[in-house]
């Protein structure tokens, strides 16, 4: 190869472990459609208490946005929503999505009791709007992902952000301490705490929504279509020496 496109910092890493020499290595970063999220993220936030409110939401919204497949890492969520449920009744947990394992989730809500956990269902691209702006927290608890365009999304909406150590994404998007916390992957209980701290703590949240807003405002596909040119004239430019 002449060249290698990665598309964040783990991607990069990898392609070192691989061979490929850094100098060869150039970056388009993983984006979601920016403008248009950020835009609806303007024109909702005035009726984010009156969205929350029609959904049945509770004060403090935690949101999951995914396929319902274990390596998503939903159960650790649901431990770590357990534990922190049973030291506030001000908060609630919106499942978003699909996928084979949905009953088993629900059936470990029912048998645990756990309150105020809304199984929304797959929702269409003009449907999660209201979801990203009735919501206060996101979680990508995932035991493995090779991205998690998500985050790119939940950020455009201005959310705090909790991600795992094995999530592609985190290592470019997720700043502990400032916009969001990283947890170790499938660790219920650093979950919960990095919850719990967001929670209970309405300024963190402020700060790290304004945060997240601007960490994500050069994720655009414009900048991902500029990177990626500057790249092929580069590799076509040192070409045409040799």
């Amino acid at each position: 190869c002449d060249s290698f496109l990665a598309a964040g910092n783990a991607y990069a890493e990898y392609m070192k472990y691989l061979g490929a020499p850094e100098d060869k290595i150039f970056f388009a970063r993983f984006c979601a459609d920016h403008d248009y999220l950020h835009n609806e993220y303007l024109r909702l936030r005035p009726f984010k208490d009156e969205i929350k409110k029609k959904k049945g939401y509770p004060e403090i919204v935690i949101l999951f946005s995914g396929r319902f497949v274990w390596y998503k890492g939903i159960t650790v969520l649901l431990n770590a929503y357990k534990r922190l449920q049973s030291e506030m009744n001000n908060i609630g947990l919106v499942l978003l999505g699909s996928g084979p394992e949905r009953r088993k989730y629900e059936n470990y809500v029912i048998s645990n009791k756990l309150k105020n956990v809304f199984f929304e269902g797959f929702a269409q691209q003009e449907e999660l709007s209201e979801y990203y702006i009735a919501s206060d927290i996101f979680v990508l608890p995932s035991l493995s992902d090779t991205w998690g365009i998500v985050v790119n999304e939940a950020m455009a909406f201005g959310l705090p952000v909790i991600s795992t150590d094995a999530a592609g994404v985190t290592y470019d998007l997720v700043k502990d301490g400032v916009n969001g916390f990283v947890v170790k992957a499938g660790d219920a209980e650093e979950l919960y705490n990095a919850l719990k701290k967001i929670c209970e703590n309405r300024e963190l949240r402020k700060k790290m929504e304004e945060k997240s807003l601007e960490i994500i405002k050069d994720y655009t596909p414009a900048n991902w279509a500029k990177s990626f040119i500057e790249a092929v004239k580069y590799i076509l430019n040192n070409k045409c020496r040799k």
